[in-house]
């Protein structure tokens, strides 16, 4: 039985087409995931720290975590997952989603060993202060994949725009979807 850490923003469920609406709703501007070539708005879309802080901040206010598409796939990964192997919820949320993303998570019934919230610095911390050994990691953010990368774990990198235009992704295995990382972690249909 393996140990499998995921990530859920961006690689279980679609969350930057929210933010992406919730920006517009600030803003006045719409822009596409494409246009996302940095892992922080602020750092490649014409829009302030401020303004991000304000979307994030009616996103609470309007409670939306539970209303998050997943992506194609993801769901039915995860459970299959769960029968075969150790799955943990690795996730930067940030604390005051906590109740409802433990609740969304018992409601779809991801078979997740433990859930772990982190802060946005760091994941491998948390990895190793909870004392867990992770054979896989499934994550988007680039920075976080090369931290887990370097203590061995076989990291899987959802291929996406904020994640593309860096060299220094040696280590990491880019999937573009749930098929694939189904079809490499042998959890063929």
């Amino acid at each position: 039985m393996k140990n499998i850490g995921i990530d859920i923003d961006g690689v279980i469920v679609d969350t930057v087409e929210v933010y992406l609406e919730y920006i517009h709703r600030v803003t006045g501007q719409r822009f596409k995931q494409e246009e996302i070539t940095e892992y922080f708005f602020e750092d490649c879309l014409n829009v302030s720290k401020e303004q991000v802080a304000k979307a994030v901040k009616e996103m609470f206010e309007d409670d939306i975590w539970d209303e998050i598409p997943f992506y194609e796939g993801a769901l039915e990964a995860l459970k299959k997952i769960g029968k075969m192997h150790n799955l943990y919820i690795i996730t930067s949320r940030p604390a005051l989603a906590k109740n409802t993303t433990v609740a969304w998570i018992k409601k779809h019934k991801i078979p997740s060993k433990k859930t772990i919230f982190t802060d946005m610095d760091s994941k491998l911390s948390y990895i190793k202060e909870h004392n867990i050994k992770l054979d896989f990691f499934i994550e988007d953010r680039l920075e976080f994949a090369l931290e887990v990368s370097k203590v061995g774990t076989k990291v899987f990198l959802m291929d996406r725009p904020w994640n593309r235009n860096h060299k220094d992704s040696n280590g990491l295995i880019r999937v573009k979807d749930w098929a694939e990382i189904s079809e490499k972690l042998f959890l063929k249909p």
